[in-house]
């Protein structure tokens, strides 16, 4: 597979918000009440969408309320951390290898686009993208459906576009859309468990420069992620 385009996630892909991410659970949870949680934990659950997530942590269902006060906790404990964060150490050079390659790019997250623009443009890689997409309204939060409305507006044939990712739905997301997968695994801070992503057969890079030197070099033979 020869790509021609990128699409980047955000969270925990490019933007290095994973220990964020697992702080903030860890905290939502303890002010819900409803028990500790650990990082090991967190890693070995973590699936989408995140009630369904929030649930295999406290290993029963949970009530409307319990699901709506997590959810106001996480928001506040990750709202007060957001902006001490950082773009992941080597997104932009990353970002500007692949375009000095004259390869296209795009970034899709999960993350509400009135939220994602300002952080685009706190760390100006603005230019980098022929198109950013958030999550608008009330979106449901699973990721196929986004990707495949991003794919129709760059109009790049899915065969020809690599998405970098950092989770299990970035790369069933990929199956369902006939694009091709890298993981990025960012170690003590990814929120995935390692093993969640050797059970996909897709590439795992430890640095978002190693997933784009692998397309140019051309030594990794990337394949359509399937069950």
């Amino acid at each position: 597979m020869s790509a021609e385009h990128i699409i980047w996630d955000w969270n925990g892909t490019l933007f290095a918000d994973g220990e964020a991410l697992i702080d903030s659970t860890i905290d939502a949870f303890t002010h819900a009440g409803l028990g500790a949680i650990t990082r090991e934990a967190y890693q070995l659950h973590h699936r989408q969408p995140i009630p369904e997530f929030y649930e295999q942590l406290v290993g029963r269902r949970l009530t409307r309320v319990e699901q709506g006060l997590l959810d106001k906790s996480f928001q506040a404990a990750y709202l007060g951390r957001r902006e001490r964060i950082e773009l992941t150490e080597d997104a932009v050079k990353a970002l500007e290898t692949w375009r000095d390659a004259n390869g296209s790019q795009s970034l899709l997250s999960m993350h509400p686009h009135d939220r994602l623009m300002p952080l685009v443009k706190k760390f100006d890689i603005g230019d980098f993208f022929v198109r950013v997409d958030g999550l608008v309204g009330t979106e449901f939060a699973r990721k196929a459906p986004h990707l495949q409305r991003h794919l129709d507006h760059i109009g790049v044939p899915a065969d020809r576009v690599l998405l970098v990712g950092d989770s299990v739905d970035d790369a069933r997301a990929a199956m369902a859309c006939g694009v091709s997968c890298v993981l990025y695994h960012a170690g003590p801070n990814a929120l995935h468990a390692l093993d969640h992503f050797v059970a996909l057969g897709v590439p795992v890079v430890k640095g978002l420069l190693e997933a784009v030197s692998m397309v140019l070099d051309g030594s990794e033979q990337f394949v359509i992620a399937t069950d």
